[in-house]
């Protein structure tokens, strides 16, 4: 990332077996993690494949906190 930043973005990061054995805040804390290396440019935060209701709001719920990140 370090070097090719300018050139590249992160896709994804959070796979679906991984979602499926992880609490929430974990997931947040994984994508926080994320967001803040790339400073909120060039992370498309996702997952590869279908996951629970549960996850999905966890995922959405981050738009709103990583706007106020902007």
């Amino acid at each position: 990332w370090e070097q090719y930043h300018h050139q590249i973005s992160i896709l994804g990061g959070l796979g679906v077996s991984w979602m499926q054995t992880e609490e929430p805040v974990t997931i947040h804390n994984r994508s926080e993690a994320i967001f803040r290396m790339t400073e909120g440019a060039g992370y498309l935060i996702g997952s590869g494949g279908e996951v629970s209701r549960e996850d999905y709001l966890s995922l959405i719920s981050l738009l709103g906190i990583y706007r106020r990140y902007r």
